[in-house]
């Protein structure tokens, strides 16, 4: 399942917008769960908690938090993901400051044509599946970096056991039957999920 976040400031009071989005991402090659929002706040929380597996589009030009800032908190936040932008007037500056943080594609709402963006997010999908076990262990670990007191934490798994957080890096970076394990798990779910016992392995 692919979590697919939609930020536009306009979008979410506007249904018939919400109903053409819906038709236009039936065509993705992949299971999808869409979530929209007008609010950069409560996006990024959102973010946090879904985890790996998700893909923003992102209105490039909103007055709460442009699309660079909104892109710069999910990068500090160490959080991967693709985003895809989107803008009816591009400014060259904002591009710019967008793709210095890894910005996947961007799309003109002037195009108004939906296969242009369903292409980029089969895209972005193909992306994140063919590199999120490298992404999810370099994360991990400067994640760890900034939070070491976190490496003690104590996170329980399905299966009944507890382990150190630390120690799920370790398995990863050996890549041992459990570190592959770790890794499929994480890529449904956020650290911070895990660590406040939201989510468990």
């Amino acid at each position: 399942m692919i979590n697919i976040i939609i930020l536009d400031d306009e979008l979410e009071s506007n249904p018939d917008n919400i109903e053409l989005w819906e038709s236009d991402l039936e065509k993705i090659n992949s299971d999808f769960k869409l979530e929209i929002y007008s609010s950069p706040k409560n996006a990024l929380e959102s973010i946090e908690h879904l985890g790996h597996n998700t893909i923003v589009i992102l209105d490039m030009q909103m007055p709460e938090m442009n699309g660079a800032e909104f892109l710069n908190e999910l990068r500090n936040k160490n959080i991967t993901i693709p985003v895809i932008g989107y803008t009816g007037n591009p400014n060259d500056n904002l591009l710019i400051e967008l793709l210095k943080n890894d910005l996947f594609s961007y799309v003109r709402k002037a195009n108004n044509n939906p296969n242009e963006l369903v292409e980029y997010i089969n895209k972005a999908i193909e992306k994140f599946k063919d590199n999120i076990p490298l992404e999810l262990t370099d994360a991990l670990e400067e994640y760890l970096n900034r939070r070491p007191e976190r490496k003690e934490k104590k996170i329980h798994t399905k299966d009944g056991r507890i382990i150190q957080f630390g120690d799920i890096l370790e398995e990863m970076n050996n890549n041992t039957e459990m570190g592959v394990d770790y890794q499929k798990a994480l890529y449904k779910m956020s650290f911070e999920a895990l660590l406040d016992g939201e989510k468990q392995l």
